[in-house]
């Protein structure tokens, strides 16, 4: 089965799915803006965000904007899949709890197979984690991290496709015990990809 939920008007909590093992959740922000952490919690099912009314584009982004004090848990990130075998986020304006060490903006963890599509980040350390075997595919991101844009660990990858992507002022990404694959596999081995990292000179700041 199917749930799609669509938000009327801004939401001030914490919104994380708990425990579901099979069928697809479907998020729709309709443009609207989560001001606290968002993500799926030990679920074996479809977990998909979307920043308008629908799977398409929309004219304006959706936004999760969460405070430095209701970031998810010790994981202390803005956005959360566990264990999807098909999650995803689409769409949206992501920002980190902050830009010390430690804050992700997007963490992929445990078995996850994730997609980020056109989604850009603000005021975190790190823009996307991926640990413990998962498979994160990006395609059309940006924003500067304060520290690498892109981490992968414990047998990850992550996937940048030849479109723009988010950057880092220590660098583009970083990998220990992961990989992360650069355009193609073989664009990546001998390190002709055609990549557009973003420029940006600055960090910005979370308001809220």
């Amino acid at each position: 089965k199917t749930v799609r939920i669509y938000l009327e008007t801004d939401d001030n909590g914490q919104v994380l799915f708990r425990n579901f093992v099979s069928g697809r959740i479907m998020i729709f922000l309709c443009s609207h803006e989560v001001k606290g952490y968002l993500g799926d919690y030990n679920c074996y099912c479809d977990f998909k965000i979307y920043g308008g009314s629908s799977s398409s584009k929309p004219t304006t982004y959706g936004v999760i904007r969460p405070s430095t004090n209701t970031v998810y848990n010790s994981d202390n990130c803005s956005v959360y899949f566990q264990k999807s075998p098909a999650c995803g986020i689409y769409y949206c304006n992501v920002y980190g709890g902050a830009s010390t060490s430690g804050y992700s903006a997007l963490k992929v963890t445990e078995d996850c197979m994730c997609r980020i599509e056109e989604c850009n980040f603000y005021s975190a350390y790190t823009f996307v984690n991926a640990s413990s075997l998962s498979q994160v595919f990006c395609n059309k991101t940006t924003g500067m991290a304060t520290d690498y844009a892109f981490k992968s660990y414990t047998g990850s990858t992550v996937h940048l496709a030849n479109t723009s992507q988010a950057n880092g002022k220590k660098g583009n990404a970083y990998w220990n015990n992961g990989s992360v694959i650069f355009g193609s596999l073989s664009q990546t081995i001998v390190g002709n990809y055609n990549i557009t990292w973003d420029s940006s000179t600055s960090v910005e700041n979370n308001t809220t």
